[in-house]
């Protein structure tokens, strides 16, 4: 973990596709806060959520 000088941090992983649920799970409960940079199969799954939590109380 990288701690930069305005209190945020950076995490840098190698993410198996087999444990996408887990990171998916993790950063959608960190919520707006986390920035995912990539792999895109994880950023996909959480556009795919919010668009879900959008459509449902839109």
């Amino acid at each position: 973990m990288e701690y930069n000088s305005d209190g945020t941090a950076k995490i840098t992983k190698n993410i198996n596709p087999s444990e996408e649920w887990f990171y998916v799970e993790l950063l959608w409960s960190i919520g707006p806060e986390a920035e995912i940079i990539e792999p895109d199969f994880i950023k996909n799954k959480l556009i795919e959520r919010a668009k879900s939590v959008i459509t449902k109380y839109h």
